[in-house]
């Protein structure tokens, strides 16, 4: 078996370790982008602004702790909201939402939630 000494694996695994394990693809970006921009915002909202699914990548944002159920709408079915965590701000070192950088016209559209 092939293995460094004990005294340099330390300084070698932040190198050569697993670092991908953090990273987000990029549909889990935008999802979380979604939510960040536009919380309090249903799964139903996400995936029409998506055009597509949301269940994964709202499980494995869930399971990072970086969105939480933020309560329910009061709409037909009672659907789960989602809005970011502390956990969200530390990651993308920012104080508050209002510190996320604003939109331009065309992407604020986008972000706008209808009906």
């Amino acid at each position: 078996m092939f293995a460094p000494k004990r005294q340099l694996w330390e300084s070698l695994k932040g190198r050569y370790g697993k670092r991908n394990d953090n990273r987000l693809s990029r549909a889990a970006l935008e999802t979380l982008s979604i939510i960040a921009y536009s919380q309090p915002v249903t799964r139903g909202e996400i995936e029409n602004l998506r055009g597509v699914s949301a269940d994964n990548m709202i499980r494995l944002l869930l399971a990072r702790n970086l969105i939480r159920e933020a309560g329910k709408k009061e709409a037909p079915g009672k659907p789960l909201q989602y809005g970011t965590t502390k956990e969200f701000l530390k990651l993308f070192r920012l104080s508050s939402i209002a510190d996320l950088p604003k939109l331009e016209e065309e992407d604020r559209e986008r972000f706008a939630l209808n009906g």
